[in-house]
């Protein structure tokens, strides 16, 4: 059923687009992921962000854009041997706007994300390894300021709502956890313009 989505999300978002892009801006990010969710910082804390992202220009100013990231964290659960390690890939598509003056542009974005996120528990009282995929939504700020005419950073905050329930299936009778994994990112990427 995602999976339906978002290739539905894909085949409208280039039906809208011009044939011929004007501008194609790959880049490489790097953020400091910040979780919202109190339980979730108590555990992990923060975490390092990196992604790659691609924004190809499709009206004046309108750029649907699509990333993939890698997040990993450590952490403790209660105390000592109950190590915990999140490993989560988010795919988000999109669509951002940018606002053009001269060598800085910044930028509005929406788009969903699904992330595959897989957990590995060092203790005895909770399932050992864990993994599920999830839908959510992100919101994007940030602007770009040129280098030169074809290099470019972008400055960057986007917020991620992202929940996701768990099983417990040994459990008896089964018992279903519910995760926050939303955040705020903060970071800067440098991009290549096409």
């Amino acid at each position: 059923m995602v999976y339906k989505k978002i290739l539905a999300l894909i085949v409208a978002i280039l039906s809208f687009c011009k044939v011929g892009a004007l501008e194609i801006l790959p880049e490489v990010r790097v953020a400091y992921f910040y979780p919202t969710d109190q339980r979730f910082r108590e555990i992990y804390s923060g975490a390092g962000l990196y992604s790659v992202e691609t924004s190809v220009q499709a009206w004046k100013g309108l750029y649907p854009w699509g990333s993939l990231g890698f997040l990993y964290a450590s952490g403790s659960s209660k105390g000592e041997g109950d190590n915990t390690e999140l490993y989560m890939i988010p795919i988000g598509l999109g669509l951002k706007y940018f606002f053009n003056f001269d060598r800085l542009h910044p930028y509005l974005g929406l788009g969903m994300v699904v992330a595959y996120t897989h957990i590995h528990n060092d203790s005895p009282f909770v399932t050992r390894n864990q993994s599920k995929w999830g839908v959510g939504g992100i919101v994007k700020t940030g602007f770009l300021a040129d280098i030169t005419q074809s290099l470019f950073f972008d400055f960057f905050l986007d917020y991620t709502y992202l929940k996701k329930s768990f099983d417990h299936p040994n459990s008896k009778p089964v018992v279903t956890h519910r995760a926050d994994l939303s955040g705020l990112s903060i970071g800067a990427g440098l991009g290549y313009r096409f």
